[in-house]
Parts: structure tokens; sequence; C-alpha cells
């Protein structure tokens, strides 16, 4: 799997931006004891949704979390207390446009122009 991020982390923000990230949602093995878990890699970040069941006294947790940085390590956005697994998936999937729009805002295209897609 990790191979699968390297390449992903090569695509170029502004081509990821053109138009919605299709998300290729697959299960995650590194989440032992859940519900369910899935996660992709798009544009140089990692989405991940979970459900984590209650446990102990602690309520079931249903959410996402991006990341990206060098590694897919820094936590960009989360989110918790949905539903559904599908609501989860389809806020991580927003906050996946939102970020990928503030890149790409942050980082106009040669010659002062923002790049196609960009707020």
């Amino acid at each position: 799997m990790a191979q699968a991020g390297r390449q992903y982390e090569r695509l170029r923000v502004d081509e990821a931006t053109v138009s919605p990230p299709v998300v290729p949602w697959r299960p995650d093995p590194e989440f032992h004891s859940v519900t369910q878990a899935q996660h992709a890699f798009v544009g140089g970040f990692e989405v991940i949704c979970y459900d984590l069941p209650a446990y102990a006294g602690s309520p079931r947790i249903v959410g996402f979390e991006v990341f990206g940085g060098r590694n897919h390590l820094t936590l960009l956005r989360q989110g918790s207390d949905f539903e559904t697994f599908t609501e989860a998936q389809i806020a991580a999937e927003k906050a996946l446009r939102d970020v990928m729009a503030d890149v790409a805002s942050a980082n106009p295209a040669p010659g002062g122009r923002r790049r196609a897609g960009a707020r």
C-alpha cells in the first residue's frame, strides 16, 4: 500500500482540482477492531473514514480524517458524529475538495494567475 501512496504524491494539485476528485475508497487494513474503515490516496492526500463501535462505555464514532504533508502525517481536516458511514464519506470528500482548493489558491500558477479550479 505504501507504493500506491507514493504514486499519488506525484500528482500535481492543480490537476486534481480541475474537477471534483474521484475518491477510490478501499478497505483500510490498519483498522482491526472497527465496524468499517476505508481510505484513499488522492492528489497527495490520504482520506480515512471509519466506524468505531461502542466499547466499554464509549459511544460509537463514525467519522473521517484528511491527512497531507510528508508521508501523510499532517492532520488537515477531521469530522465525527455522523449517523452513517456514507455520511462520513460524503463529508470527507467535501473536506478533501476544500483542502485541495486551499492548496491551489495558496499556490498561484506562474505569471500570477490562479490555477484552474481554484476559488
